[in-house]
């Protein structure tokens, strides 16, 4: 019967050591050490592939894996750029959006996030609508002036769904007769989310609309662009693909 060499000599080997303790002795911690290091090795293994994927799912999933700014370009343009992208392999989806520094405020507390103007389904590209704990994301989307914030955000600054914050966006101006004033606007909280990550102490949500009226945009302003792959470690041949 064919037997691979390993198995061969292992077999061997084990035999043989029957008749002589101090083989067998030498034998049993040899064996006995080659499977606790691969015990070692799957549970360290599964262990990084579960951090691996609660890593895509909880972070990458709620960002942009690729980001296309819109610069010069009109919107047409950004139109038939998102149509053209859409088409790759490596995407997964793409959609409009803006987004800009902000403070939130209340008379709790005040806390500084990157807020994030979305259009459409754009719940599904950052995966958030499956994120919520408390409201209705179709409001945030829907209804002017509406926000969704994390569950950390919402202890931090006393709010909760229904709940009014301020939303101050430090570069954009309204000039007054007391002088240049940072653009500021009341949002009421549609929806709560929770991640269990970093991305819940910085990030907000609300619709492209609102974002561009609060943030003094020209209406034939383009949004930019954000691409979420399949697979996020892939952004490099998406690159190489996309040139």
């Amino acid at each position: 019967m064919f037997q691979p060499v390993s198995l061969f000599i292992g077999l061997r080997y084990s035999r043989s050591s029957k008749g002589n303790a101090f083989i067998s002795f030498i034998s049993f911690f040899s064996i006995a050490g080659i499977a606790i290091g691969l015990m070692a090795l799957f549970t360290v293994s599964s262990v990084m592939n579960g951090f691996e994927n609660s890593l895509k799912t909880n972070m990458l999933g709620l960002i942009p894996h690729v980001e296309i700014k819109a610069e010069a370009h009109t919107a047409t343009q950004m139109n038939d750029l998102k149509t053209d992208l859409e088409q790759s392999p490596y995407v997964d989806h793409v959609s409009l959006y803006r987004h800009g520094e902000a403070i939130l405020q209340t008379n709790k507390d005040l806390h500084g996030v990157l807020l994030q103007g979305l259009y459409d389904d754009n719940g599904s590209l950052y995966k958030i609508t499956d994120k919520i704990v408390q409201g209705d994301w179709k409001t945030v989307l829907n209804k002017n002036y509406s926000i969704a914030i994390s569950r950390y955000l919402s202890r931090k600054l006393g709010v909760s769904v229904g709940d009014k914050l301020r939303v101050i966006m430090p570069n954009a101006s309204t000039y007054t007769p007391l002088g240049r004033v940072p653009s500021q606007r009341l949002f009421k909280v549609a929806a709560i989310y929770e991640t269990g990550s970093e991305i819940d102490m910085a990030l907000a949500f609300t619709s492209g609309a609102s974002l561009q009226r609060v943030l003094k945009l020209d209406k034939n302003t383009a949004p930019n662009l954000s691409i979420s792959l399949h697979e996020p470690f892939e952004l490099d041949e998406f690159i190489e693909a996309s040139q």
